[in-house]
């Protein structure tokens, strides 16, 4: 496998596991946004965590939290956690811009889930 498609497998797979920590606090999809730098020349990929759901004042204890999750989601294969860094930000200091803004450097990650299909009735309507 190249290195480019290691690198975006391991976007897909911390993505998924950050959605999972999403969706263990009952958050909805449109309280958090996930985004990724693939740097080739390091081999890591950088990721930043957003939420509404966070305080400024909370980033550091969720940081702990999601690293805890990550940990423990990729006990059977923990060497994918030396290939990113990951930061933890609140949507109001995101917003807020400069140094906690999202440089032109990085992309949103779309996590896509299947939507629920329609119930199909029968012609005897159960």
């Amino acid at each position: 496998m190249d290195l480019e498609t290691a690198m975006k497998r391991i976007v897909g797979e911390v993505a998924n596991a950050l959605t999972r920590f999403a969706e263990k606090k009952r958050w909805k999809p449109n309280d958090y946004w996930i985004y990724y730098n693939i740097n080739a020349d390091w081999d890591l990929v950088l990721l930043i965590f957003v939420s509404r759901q966070i305080g400024e004042s909370e980033e550091d204890a969720y940081y702990h939290a999601v690293w805890q999750f990550l940990i423990e989601h990729f006990k059977e294969d923990p060497a994918i956690l030396r290939y990113f860094n990951l930061l933890v930000r609140s949507k109001s200091r995101v917003d807020k811009g400069g140094l906690y803004g999202i440089g032109p450097a990085f992309e949103e990650y779309w996590t896509v889930t299947p939507s629920s299909r329609p119930r199909v009735e029968s012609e005897s309507g159960t």
